[in-house]
């Protein structure tokens, strides 16, 4: 299984997909270490990252008991690592795009 994938999209900006199996843990690390063999030399505080991680969850109307439901689900995402903190990537790097979602 080849673990990286680097794609020159311009002069100067790269895409890299990273391949991970469920139970594996993500290492940027690693990711790095892979590129630079692949002919892609990059360091982490000068690359950014672009992640499509982030929703806002917005309640609508519904019953009382659904209510109490949806406010557990949002007190368990609201608690819920974020994906740059999960990977290890420091904040001033991380463009993170996102949605808003209604529950």
């Amino acid at each position: 299984m080849r673990r990286v994938a680097i794609e020159q999209r311009s002069p100067t900006f790269w895409r890299v997909v990273a391949s991970y199996g469920w139970h594996e843990t993500l290492n940027v690390e690693e990711i790095f270490h892979l590129c630079g063999l692949g002919g892609l030399n990059c360091r982490m505080m000068e690359t950014s990252f672009f992640m499509m991680s982030h929703e806002s969850l917005i309640m609508s109307k519904r019953p009382w008991y659904l209510r109490l439901r949806g406010k557990l689900f949002l007190a368990l995402q609201r608690n819920a690592l974020r994906a740059s903190d999960q990977f290890e990537i420091p904040p001033n790097r991380v463009i993170e795009l996102g949605t808003q979602v209604e529950i």
